[in-house]
């Protein structure tokens, strides 16, 4: 019976290991050109955010959020000035710091960048 359970332990312990050392990682690293699951190679776009006066109500945490997110507490926007529903907005932690991504495919619609803490 203990060779059993020996046999067992070991037989596992050998799968962890090859599980482990499975060298089919993928490296994420910082890059200009993706490609997509067809393999068609694609660039991303750099964007500025441009200061625009805006100003958020962030609660003490830096957000990026959608000019169309409300507090689900208080219904109050969180970009609380010079906001448009389809932009991307950058919110420092103390709300007076703000600039403007511009139009994101996905504000103003269900799904949206909205991050509540």
């Amino acid at each position: 019976m203990r060779f059993a359970t020996s046999l067992i332990i070991s037989v596992l312990a050998i799968t962890a290991q090859a599980a482990v050392s499975n060298d089919d990682s993928i490296a994420i690293t910082p890059c200009e050109e993706l490609v997509d699951p067809q393999n068609q190679v694609f660039s991303l776009d750099k964007r500025d955010c441009v200061k625009t006066g805006c100003k958020c109500d962030t609660r003490g945490y830096q957000r990026r959020v959608c000019g169309a997110c409300k507090h689900p507490d208080t219904k109050k926007y969180i970009v609380t000035r010079k906001r448009v529903r389809n932009h991307i907005y950058e919110c420092s932690a103390d709300g007076e710091s703000c600039c403007d991504y511009g139009v994101a495919d996905d504000c103003g619609k269900k799904g949206q960048r909205c991050l509540f803490v």
